[in-house]
């Protein structure tokens, strides 16, 4: 016994009686047959470290050697080089600012635009007695209207700065987004989008956004107010600085525009209020759900919707 198993034995019995079948039948004999052994896979070729010459992929300019035109670049024109200290001074200049250099910071700001605002005002140009729709417009935004540049001859027709600051929503109904609780005014839908954005929680967004309008309900009170109180309701949204400018660029050019208006070309355009801001301005202020298709999904199923179910 050879330790092989019966299955073996029996195997190379058949074989070996065929080969002598094939033998007297004069045919070839079997060959023996050998278990195949698995491939050896090839060892993975080692990237070189040495960088390779700059090949030309296409086709057309393979052939092609560069053209040089032998021109020089003097010393005065390379960027200059920036020492250690200057550079470290630049870092820290792009450092974060502490809370209070922040609030310092945005003091200036809104400073800058009360006095922007004061210094177009004129006691010719304004006057309320007796003027129906100027005592609209202090009811609802506040005294700060009386800040009005009004038109190019600084003449302010109280009806028209009203009534471009009265909204028309697309509808009635009710479809779930948040600029919906503020399209009443298009003062606080264009500064509920500034805050909602780049927000995704709904809870803080709302949270947020109604503490702000409790605190400031109107443009003249945010003329007036204090950033740090802003900070502390506008914090858990992020991005103080920038929401900051944006709620006081958009203020200022509501109380000041003679006929109010807002949108991406320059002569309108409002800081913080980017296509979003302005989609929503139109839809919800201006009523155009059924005419624009905003590339925001949101907006754009709102106003999907607004066509489908109050054409």
């Amino acid at each position: 016994m050879n330790g092989d198993t019966p299955y073996e034995t029996a195997r190379r019995a058949n074989i070996e009686r065929n080969n002598l079948e094939m033998e007297r039948l004069k045919l070839q004999r079997l060959k023996k047959s050998t278990p195949r052994m698995p491939k050896k896979k090839a060892k993975a070729k080692v990237k070189s470290t040495t960088p390779s010459k700059p090949t030309r992929r296409s086709k057309r300019t393979r052939d092609i050697k560069p053209d040089y035109t032998g021109e020089r670049i003097e010393e005065e024109e390379l960027p200059p080089i920036v020492s250690r200290e200057e550079s470290a001074s630049r870092r820290a200049k792009r450092q974060k600012l502490s809370t209070e250099q922040l609030i310092a910071k945005q003091r200036e700001w809104l400073l800058e635009h009360r006095t922007k605002l004061q210094s177009q005002y004129r006691d010719d140009a304004i006057n309320l007695d007796g003027n129906t729709w100027a005592k609209i417009a202090v009811k609802k935004w506040g005294s700060l209207v009386t800040m009005c540049g009004g038109d190019d001859n600084g003449n302010v027709d109280w009806q028209q700065y009203v009534l471009s600051r009265t909204s028309t929503p697309s509808t009635e109904k009710k479809y779930g987004l948040l600029q919906e609780e503020y399209c009443q005014c298009p003062w606080r839908l264009l500064i509920s989008c500034v805050l909602m954005s780049r927000v995704s929680s709904a809870s803080v967004k709302t949270h947020a956004i109604d503490g702000f309008f409790a605190k400031y309900p109107t443009p003249t009170d945010v003329m007036q107010s204090d950033p740090a109180h802003a900070f502390e309701i506008l914090k858990p949204l992020g991005l103080f600085e920038n929401r900051w400018k944006g709620v006081i660029e958009i203020s200022t050019a509501f109380l000041n525009m003679h006929i109010f208006n807002c949108g991406l070309d320059k002569s309108i355009k409002i800081y913080g209020v980017g296509e979003f801001g302005v989609d929503s301005f139109e839809i919800f202020v201006r009523g155009a759900a059924r005419r624009i298709y905003p590339s925001d999904k949101n907006l754009a199923g709102y106003c999907r919707w607004v066509r489908e179910n109050d054409p």
